[in-house]
């Protein structure tokens, strides 16, 4: 979620949410029972971004730098933060959009024995070499 400043002018500490867009992003984990019941806000982090986004950077020395630098970052410590608040015996099953279509998220909830539904944007290969999409028959 992403609250927008761009009307508060005279606010300061703004940060960038965009290329030019000002205000603040939200991240949240909301705990919700099978049944639907929602049992409230598990983790929380706001940041942004202290100058506009830089797209100058080519894109593959983008994609290159460690996950600690990337935005994406955020969806493994808020699985890390779940999985420290809850028992191990409690099923998890963390939902993501698109930014969370990161092997590193893969792998931690593979290690951490998490269950993840994520919006994806690549149409990775499966460890048989076939495409995920593909495979699930919702290629075209």
């Amino acid at each position: 979620m992403s609250v927008n400043y761009d009307s508060q002018q005279k606010m300061e500490g703004n940060g960038y949410i965009g290329d030019k867009t000002m205000g603040v992003n939200i991240q949240s984990c909301l705990t919700v029972t099978p049944e639907g019941l929602v049992l409230g806000v598990l983790d929380q982090m706001e940041f942004n971004r202290a100058e506009r986004k830089n797209t100058a950077l080519p894109q593959e020395q983008q994609k290159n730098r460690p996950i600690e630098e990337k935005e994406s970052n955020r969806w493994l410590e808020t699985m890390e933060h779940a999985d420290r608040a809850l028992d191990d015996d409690i099923n998890i099953l963390h939902i993501c959009d698109r930014e969370g279509d990161i092997y590193e998220l893969f792998d931690q909830a593979i290690q951490s024995g998490r269950h993840i539904l994520i919006r994806i944007v690549h149409n990775r290969m499966t460890v048989e070499h076939e495409r995920i999409l593909y495979h699930t028959g919702n290629a075209p």
